[in-house]
């Protein structure tokens, strides 16, 4: 039926029925892609790019930017499978173990691992440490949560670098000699001196930073001490020894008739033939040039001139 009402009246303000129904929707590409390499072209104009993804944002995709990941990320497929690992308690890797420690089912030995970590965290960052510390740990954990990733030490350098950059932590210059405010946050932080100080790990002096080198090396001497015998020491014990046992020699072979005394040393073997070394000698002295030429091509002959030379020095 014809109604004039209606016919007559302008539609301003009004909502038509295809704008109701689609309120609240994923919006869409006008374009379609009907190939991989216009499904490429499309991605690169609405900016897409590989990423972790979740299944509340892969529901609220459009058709079209559903397709470009399924084609370009490889995380799409993981986040399809995630779900069913997680209910299976099978996923090993850092997303599992951050899902444990997010919903508090962690073992106590993780929940140790992890208190580790957050102490080393801190003994790298102790600028990190203000009367805010319970407001940076909300900040730094959400973080963290948002993006599923557990709170080990490299996770907790992420976290502490990306929100001090946005000016989101509040940081103590003083803890680490970068100024003498106490806790800055906010432009105040970004706009800080020493900024560049604050968001880098430092290290924090402990009792051994403090010692000089011959402190250290007394209270570790036990370790580091040469036990070694310096070789003028050893030289000096070898000459001794060999004194103690030429006079113990000597005293064997004395004789002693009222004050008059008798020693006999024993004659040393040359090596030559049967001489003595007091009889090699004499034989060698009484050799001629030309023999003593010959003798040279003896080595027996040689070794024991050698020896009967190193005894005279």
């Amino acid at each position: 039926m014809y109604n004039q009402f209606i016919a007559t009246t302008k539609l301003k303000g009004r909502k038509t029925a295809t704008e109701s129904s689609t309120a609240g929707a994923a919006k869409i590409s006008s374009v379609t892609a009907r190939s991989k390499s216009e499904l490429k072209e499309l991605g690169e104009r609405m900016g897409w790019k590989p990423r972790p993804l979740t299944m509340q944002e892969i529901r609220e995709m459009s058709s079209q930017e559903l397709l470009w990941h399924e084609a370009f990320n490889e995380n799409y497929q993981r986040a399809l499978e995630l779900p069913a690992k997680l209910a299976e308690g099978k996923e090993i890797d850092s997303r599992w173990k951050a899902h444990r420690f997010w919903n508090d089912t962690a073992s106590p030995e993780e929940y140790k691992t992890l208190l580790n970590e957050f102490k080393k965290f801190l003994g790298h960052y102790p600028q990190y440490l203000t009367t805010h510390f319970d407001e940076n740990n909300d900040v730094l954990f959400a973080w963290l949560q948002d993006r599923h990733m557990s709170p080990i030490y490299s996770n907790l350098v992420l976290a502490f670098e990306a929100t001090a950059l946005e000016g989101r932590l509040w940081l103590n210059p003083s803890a680490i000699s970068a100024g003498s405010e106490s806790e800055v946050s906010g432009q105040n932080l970004l706009r800080h001196h020493s900024f560049h100080k604050l968001i880098q790990a430092q290290q924090r002096t402990s009792d051994v930073d403090r010692q000089s080198a011959n402190e250290f090396f007394e209270a570790n001497k036990d370790v580091l001490a040469d036990k070694r015998t310096p070789p003028l020491i050893v030289a000096r014990q070898e000459r001794a020894n060999a004194t103690a046992a030429h006079f113990q020699q000597a005293a064997a072979n004395t004789a002693r008739s009222g004050s008059t005394t008798v020693t006999d040393y024993p004659d040393e073997p040359s090596g030559y033939l049967t001489h003595s070394k007091y009889n090699f000698r004499k034989f060698v002295a009484g050799l001629s040039a030309a023999e003593f030429q010959e003798k040279l091509n003896d080595p027996t002959f040689v070794a024991a001139l050698d020896r009967t030379n190193d005894g005279n020095k």
